[in-house]
Protein backbone atom coordinates (compact mmCIF):
# COMPACT_ATOMS: atom_id res chain seq x y z
CA UNK A 1 0.00 0.00 0.00
CA UNK A 2 2.59 2.53 -1.06
CA UNK A 3 1.85 6.17 -1.69
CA UNK A 4 4.27 8.97 -2.34
CA UNK A 5 4.47 11.75 0.18
CA UNK A 6 3.49 14.33 -2.41
CA UNK A 7 0.59 12.23 -3.53
CA UNK A 8 -0.86 11.77 -0.12
CA UNK A 9 -0.12 15.35 0.72
CA UNK A 10 -1.99 16.49 -2.34
CA UNK A 11 -4.93 14.35 -1.45
CA UNK A 12 -5.16 15.49 2.10
CA UNK A 13 -4.45 19.16 1.53
CA UNK A 14 -7.14 19.20 -1.03
CA UNK A 15 -9.40 17.04 0.99
CA UNK A 16 -9.18 19.29 3.90
CA UNK A 17 -10.70 22.07 1.98
CA UNK A 18 -14.06 20.66 1.82
CA UNK A 19 -15.76 21.78 4.91
CA UNK A 20 -16.30 25.37 3.84
CA UNK A 21 -17.32 24.62 0.26
CA UNK A 22 -20.30 26.62 -0.91
CA UNK A 23 -22.93 24.87 -2.97
CA UNK A 24 -22.65 27.36 -5.84
CA UNK A 25 -18.83 27.38 -5.99
CA UNK A 26 -17.04 26.13 -9.10
CA UNK A 27 -14.51 23.32 -8.73
CA UNK A 28 -11.48 25.56 -8.25
CA UNK A 29 -13.24 28.01 -5.98
CA UNK A 30 -14.54 25.10 -3.95
CA UNK A 31 -10.94 24.15 -3.15
CA UNK A 32 -9.15 27.42 -2.57
CA UNK A 33 -10.25 28.66 0.83
CA UNK A 34 -10.13 25.41 2.79
CA UNK A 35 -6.64 24.65 1.44
CA UNK A 36 -5.34 27.52 3.50
CA UNK A 37 -7.04 26.12 6.56
CA UNK A 38 -5.24 22.83 6.16
CA UNK A 39 -1.93 24.51 5.54
CA UNK A 40 -2.44 26.44 8.77
CA UNK A 41 -3.16 23.23 10.66
CA UNK A 42 -0.09 21.57 9.19
CA UNK A 43 2.18 24.45 10.10
CA UNK A 44 0.67 25.34 13.46
CA UNK A 45 3.44 24.94 16.09
CA UNK A 46 0.94 23.79 18.71
CA UNK A 47 0.97 20.42 16.94
CA UNK A 48 4.74 20.03 17.01
CA UNK A 49 4.80 17.91 20.21
CA UNK A 50 4.29 14.24 19.38
CA UNK A 51 1.37 14.01 21.83
CA UNK A 52 -0.51 16.62 19.75
CA UNK A 53 -0.26 14.70 16.48
CA UNK A 54 -3.50 12.83 17.08
CA UNK A 55 -5.37 16.11 17.54
CA UNK A 56 -3.83 17.44 14.33
CA UNK A 57 -4.81 14.24 12.58
CA UNK A 58 -8.39 14.53 13.82
CA UNK A 59 -8.74 18.14 12.69
CA UNK A 60 -7.51 17.34 9.19
CA UNK A 61 -9.64 14.24 9.02
CA UNK A 62 -12.75 16.22 9.96
CA UNK A 63 -12.45 18.39 6.86
CA UNK A 64 -11.12 15.64 4.62
CA UNK A 65 -14.33 13.69 4.72
CA UNK A 66 -16.24 16.65 3.36
CA UNK A 67 -14.40 17.15 0.07
CA UNK A 68 -13.37 13.66 -0.99
CA UNK A 69 -15.81 11.19 -2.47
CA UNK A 70 -14.10 8.18 -0.94
CA UNK A 71 -16.83 5.83 -2.11
CA UNK A 72 -16.24 6.84 -5.72
CA UNK A 73 -12.48 6.75 -5.20
CA UNK A 74 -12.62 3.29 -3.63
CA UNK A 75 -14.91 2.04 -6.40
CA UNK A 76 -12.58 3.32 -9.11
CA UNK A 77 -9.58 1.87 -7.31
CA UNK A 78 -11.16 -1.57 -7.40
CA UNK A 79 -12.49 -1.13 -10.96
CA UNK A 80 -14.22 -4.34 -12.11
CA UNK A 81 -13.32 -6.04 -8.85
CA UNK A 82 -15.88 -3.78 -7.14
CA UNK A 83 -18.55 -6.18 -8.41
CA UNK A 84 -16.98 -9.05 -6.49
CA UNK A 85 -17.54 -7.25 -3.18
CA UNK A 86 -20.77 -7.61 -1.25
CA UNK A 87 -22.51 -4.40 -0.05
CA UNK A 88 -21.07 -4.99 3.42
CA UNK A 89 -17.57 -5.51 2.02
CA UNK A 90 -17.84 -2.40 -0.14
CA UNK A 91 -18.79 -0.29 2.88
CA UNK A 92 -16.04 -1.74 5.02
CA UNK A 93 -13.47 -1.44 2.25
CA UNK A 94 -14.37 2.21 1.62
CA UNK A 95 -14.09 3.10 5.32
CA UNK A 96 -10.72 1.40 5.64
CA UNK A 97 -9.49 2.83 2.35
CA UNK A 98 -10.24 6.41 3.40
CA UNK A 99 -8.82 6.01 6.89
CA UNK A 100 -5.68 4.33 5.60
CA UNK A 101 -5.07 7.25 3.25
CA UNK A 102 -5.34 9.69 6.13
CA UNK A 103 -3.05 7.70 8.39
CA UNK A 104 -0.48 7.21 5.65
CA UNK A 105 -0.38 10.91 5.02
CA UNK A 106 0.22 11.97 8.61
CA UNK A 107 2.73 9.22 9.06
CA UNK A 108 4.79 10.44 6.15
CA UNK A 109 4.63 14.22 6.53
CA UNK A 110 6.13 14.30 10.00
CA UNK A 111 8.20 17.46 10.08
CA UNK A 112 8.30 17.86 6.32
CA UNK A 113 5.66 20.50 5.68
CA UNK A 114 7.65 23.63 6.48
CA UNK A 115 7.43 26.08 3.59
CA UNK A 116 4.58 24.23 1.91
CA UNK A 117 2.40 26.28 -0.47
CA UNK A 118 -0.27 25.49 -3.06
CA UNK A 119 -0.81 27.57 -6.20
CA UNK A 120 -4.04 27.20 -8.20
CA UNK A 121 -3.38 27.36 -11.95
CA UNK A 122 -6.86 26.91 -13.44
CA UNK A 123 -9.79 24.60 -14.04
CA UNK A 124 -11.01 22.66 -17.08
CA UNK A 125 -14.54 21.38 -17.52
CA UNK A 126 -14.69 17.77 -18.70
CA UNK A 127 -17.50 15.64 -20.04
CA UNK A 128 -20.62 15.29 -17.95
CA UNK A 129 -20.43 16.71 -14.45
CA UNK A 130 -16.68 16.37 -14.19
CA UNK A 131 -13.81 18.87 -14.06
CA UNK A 132 -10.07 19.02 -13.53
CA UNK A 133 -8.35 21.60 -11.34
CA UNK A 134 -4.66 22.20 -11.95
CA UNK A 135 -2.39 23.22 -9.09
CA UNK A 136 1.25 23.34 -8.18
CA UNK A 137 2.52 22.27 -4.77
CA UNK A 138 5.66 24.05 -3.71
CA UNK A 139 7.92 23.02 -0.87
CA UNK A 140 11.12 25.00 -0.54
CA UNK A 141 12.72 24.80 -4.01
CA UNK A 142 10.68 21.84 -5.25
CA UNK A 143 7.54 22.33 -7.36
CA UNK A 144 5.17 19.47 -8.14
CA UNK A 145 2.22 19.67 -10.58
CA UNK A 146 -0.91 18.20 -9.06
CA UNK A 147 -4.21 17.89 -10.94
CA UNK A 148 -7.47 17.08 -9.21
CA UNK A 149 -10.32 15.31 -10.95
CA UNK A 150 -13.66 16.24 -9.49
CA UNK A 151 -17.30 15.44 -10.03
CA UNK A 152 -20.39 17.38 -9.12
CA UNK A 153 -22.86 15.73 -6.78
CA UNK A 154 -25.83 17.50 -5.27
CA UNK A 155 -24.44 20.85 -6.34
CA UNK A 156 -21.08 20.25 -4.63
CA UNK A 157 -17.72 19.44 -6.19
CA UNK A 158 -15.95 16.39 -4.79
CA UNK A 159 -12.58 14.88 -5.61
CA UNK A 160 -12.43 11.37 -7.02
CA UNK A 161 -8.82 11.22 -8.24
CA UNK A 162 -5.51 13.08 -7.98
CA UNK A 163 -2.76 13.12 -10.59
CA UNK A 164 0.72 13.88 -9.34
CA UNK A 165 3.19 14.58 -12.11
CA UNK A 166 0.85 12.72 -14.46
CA UNK A 167 0.45 9.67 -12.25
CA UNK A 168 -3.07 8.86 -11.11
CA UNK A 169 -3.50 8.05 -7.45
CA UNK A 170 -6.51 5.87 -8.26
CA UNK A 171 -4.53 4.01 -10.90
CA UNK A 172 -1.75 3.50 -8.38
CA UNK A 173 -4.17 1.87 -5.95
CA UNK A 174 -5.92 -0.03 -8.75
CA UNK A 175 -2.68 -1.73 -9.74
CA UNK A 176 -1.94 -2.76 -6.16
CA UNK A 177 -5.45 -4.03 -5.48
CA UNK A 178 -5.66 -5.90 -8.79
CA UNK A 179 -2.44 -7.77 -8.00
CA UNK A 180 -3.74 -8.74 -4.56
CA UNK A 181 -7.19 -9.76 -5.79
CA UNK A 182 -5.68 -11.90 -8.53
CA UNK A 183 -4.57 -14.27 -5.77
CA UNK A 184 -6.77 -13.49 -2.78
CA UNK A 185 -10.40 -12.83 -1.89
CA UNK A 186 -12.08 -9.48 -1.12
CA UNK A 187 -12.17 -10.51 2.55
CA UNK A 188 -8.43 -11.08 2.51
CA UNK A 189 -7.82 -7.69 0.94
CA UNK A 190 -9.97 -6.06 3.62
CA UNK A 191 -7.96 -7.86 6.27
CA UNK A 192 -4.73 -6.55 4.72
CA UNK A 193 -6.08 -3.00 4.98
CA UNK A 194 -7.03 -3.61 8.61
CA UNK A 195 -3.58 -4.96 9.40
CA UNK A 196 -1.89 -2.02 7.70
CA UNK A 197 -4.08 0.47 9.51
CA UNK A 198 -3.43 -1.16 12.87
CA UNK A 199 0.28 -1.13 12.17
CA UNK A 200 0.16 2.61 11.45
CA UNK A 201 -1.85 3.31 14.62
CA UNK A 202 0.64 1.41 16.77
CA UNK A 203 3.51 3.33 15.25
CA UNK A 204 1.72 6.61 15.94
CA UNK A 205 0.98 5.60 19.54
CA UNK A 206 4.62 4.72 20.04
CA UNK A 207 5.74 8.13 18.79
CA UNK A 208 3.26 9.91 21.07
CA UNK A 209 4.26 7.95 24.18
Amino acid sequence: MKLTLTGILAVMVLAAVAGAQEVSAGPMEALKGPVNTVLQILQDPQYDPPEQRQLQRDRIWDVTRGIFDFTEMAKRSLALNWRAFTPRQRKEFTELFSELTAHSYLEQIKGTYTGLAVEFLGEEMLAGDKAMVKTKVRREEVETPVDYRMLQEGGRWLVYDVNIEGVSLVQNYRTQFREILAKETPEQLIQKLKDKLQEQKEELAEVAS
